[in-house]
């Protein structure tokens, strides 16, 4: 916790692989210049009252492995781009006001090892949901 507030200017560090701040202040949508960080791996943005909807832009994260965006205000639906995240090994959701359906690309996630989307829109919202229908059992 720094209680940093912006992202601004984020992306004149466009090599960063890894950016851990959780429980800041950021009170904003996830600026443009942050999904442009194509080196990113991983990206910690929980507890941070993030408002607004995910960006189409979100698929531009193709080294993505781990994605926490936990416990914020995001708002909307999870875009079809997240399918171009084919790197993607963790994704945690939960605890945020995502509506409608998980979006079919998330089949094509490989890679993908945990989802979390627990108590989204609270308890007693619609939230999100859906099938996840090609993760196979590879011997576990």
């Amino acid at each position: 916790e720094t209680g940093l507030t912006s992202l601004d200017g984020i992306g004149k560090a466009p090599s960063i692989t890894a950016l851990h701040l959780t429980s800041n202040e950021l009170n904003s949508d996830i600026p443009d210049e942050l999904y442009e960080m194509q080196s990113l791996e991983s990206l910690f943005l929980n507890y941070n009252g993030i408002t607004g909807k995910l960006s189409p832009k979100i698929g531009q994260w193709t080294n993505m492995k781990n994605l926490f965006l936990f416990h914020n205000e995001i708002t909307g639906s999870i875009p079809a781009t997240i399918g171009q995240m084919t790197k993607l090994q963790i994704l945690a959701f939960g605890e945020n006001y995502l509506t409608g359906s998980i979006p079919e690309e998330i089949n094509t996630l490989k890679e993908l090892e945990i989802i979390a989307f627990q108590r989204e829109a609270g308890e007693t919202a619609p939230g999100v949901g859906g099938p996840i229908t090609s993760i196979e059992d590879d011997g576990w």
